[in-house]
C-alpha cells in the first residue's frame, strides 16, 4: 500500500481480465499472485494492457475455430 498502490478501480478491473475462461487456472494464479505481491499503480496498467490482449487474441481464435 501507498502513493504507488494499485487503485481500487484498477485492481477490480485486473480480477476481472484474470478471472476470464480464456486463462487456464494455473495462468489465473499466476496472475493473482503477481497482483498480490508485485503491483505498483504504473505496473499494473501494462499488466491490464497485457491481459486485454490476451483475452481479445484468445476470443478471436476461438471464434474463427468455432
Amino acid at each position: 500500500v501507498g502513493t504507488y498502490a494499485p487503485t481500487e478501480k484498477q485492481v477490480a478491473f485486473y480480477r476481472r481480465l484474470a478471472d476470464d475462461v480464456v486463462f487456464a487456472e494455473e495462468e489465473r494464479r499466476s496472475a493473482l499472485d503477481w497482483l498480490a505481491t508485485k503491483a505498483t499503480r504504473q505496473a499494473i496498467k501494462d499488466q491490464i494492457d497485457w491481459l486485454k490482449r490476451q483475452v481479445e487474441t484468445r476470443r478471436a481464435r476461438v471464434r474463427s475455430a468455432a
